[in-house]
This record gives C-alpha cells, structure tokens and sequence, in this order.
C-alpha cells in the first residue's frame, strides 16, 4: 500500500507504508521512464493508482505507482 501527499506548492511525495520498494513509471508522450524522484512534479488529478502530473519543463505526463 502506498500513498500519495500533495503539499500547497503542489509538490508530489510518495510515502510507502509498508515499507515495500515502489516502482515509479512516468509516461509522457507513450515513452515511459522509471524515476526515483517526483520532487518536481505537479500535480494535476488523480486516482487510485495514477496520478497526472505537469513536469518541469510544462511536458504532461502520468506517473503510475505500482508496488514491486
């Protein structure tokens, strides 16, 4: 089980409560990235699992979580 804490600047922090490795794919643009860090994300909506998110550089992309 993970969760999602979204702070006022709108910075995304995955907390992982069981302390289980968490993968972090980032799709943008149908080419996906496995990232460490979302530090420089926005957010934009989300749900159970998938989050949308605007990146540093104004690209969109959709970070899925997903437990390893």
């Amino acid at each position: 089980m993970f969760s999602l804490i979204v702070k006022r600047d709108g910075v995304v922090t995955v907390l992982n409560l069981n302390d289980f490795p968490i993968r972090l794919t980032l799709s943008v643009d149908s080419k996906k990235y496995k990232i460490k860090s979302v530090e420089d994300m926005k957010l934009l909506q989300s749900n159970e699992n998938e989050v949308r998110v605007r990146l540093k550089e104004n690209s969109f992309g959709v970070l899925r979580l997903e437990n390893v």
